[in-house]
């Protein structure tokens, strides 16, 4: 009964936002928009964004594996697909801060190496987005004005991303920098490095 009322609820808030969004949308716009869109595709694109968040829920839970071997994956599913929710709903990515928080309990692992987790995960995407962009400014033209422009920022874009990537497969030097923000953090008092500390130690240590 209670499963079933929360369902309900559920599906109530998702009609809700569905109308808000789609209320002062052009009818005649989007039938039209739909009409040029492939079948294939249409039917496609759900399954591939499941499989896309299937793969992220998968990274996240091997991960956790390593704090928790005995996780379900089903807890990590759950908590990784709120927080989506949430992020998607509130600003400031919220949902990645519930899950360094508000679950920790319930995933059997502390906040400091769910947030770890986090940075790790944010870093791959960060990683992924920026080199795609910068393939992206260097393969399509954008005009002679431009092109200096476009080669520049993919340059720029590369080296982000690479340094991403090297913060990833050399943890130490991200060990660095997060051991100078405890030492900064020693200078406000010992309470203050204690509780960055809490946080910094399990994402040096990964």
């Amino acid at each position: 009964m209670k499963r079933g009322l929360q369902l309900a609820v559920g599906f109530a808030l998702a009609a809700l936002f569905l109308w808000l969004t789609l209320r002062h949308v052009d009818r005649a716009a989007l039938a039209r928009a739909l009409g040029g869109v492939s079948a294939l595709w249409f039917l496609l694109a759900p399954v591939l964004l499941g499989l896309g968040y299937l793969c992220r829920i998968w990274r996240w839970h091997m991960m956790l594996r390593r704090y928790n071997p005995t996780l379900p994956f089903g807890r990590s599913a759950v908590v990784f697909t709120g927080s989506i929710a949430v992020n998607n709903l509130l600003p400031l990515r919220a949902g990645d801060a519930l899950r360094a928080f508000a679950f920790t309990g319930w995933l059997g692992v502390v906040s400091g190496s769910v947030t770890a987790t986090v940075v790790v995960e944010r870093l791959l995407d960060l990683s992924v987005l920026i080199l795609a962009l910068a393939l992206a400014l260097w393969a399509f033209s954008l005009g002679a004005d431009a092109v200096g422009l476009a080669r520049s920022g993919g340059i720029v874009l590369a080296l982000a991303g690479a340094g991403c990537l090297v913060l990833l497969l050399q943890p130490r030097l991200l060990g660095l920098a997060l051991s100078a923000l405890e030492r900064g953090a020693a200078l406000i008092g010992p309470g203050a490095r204690a509780r960055v500390a809490q946080f910094t130690t399990p994402c040096a240590t990964r």
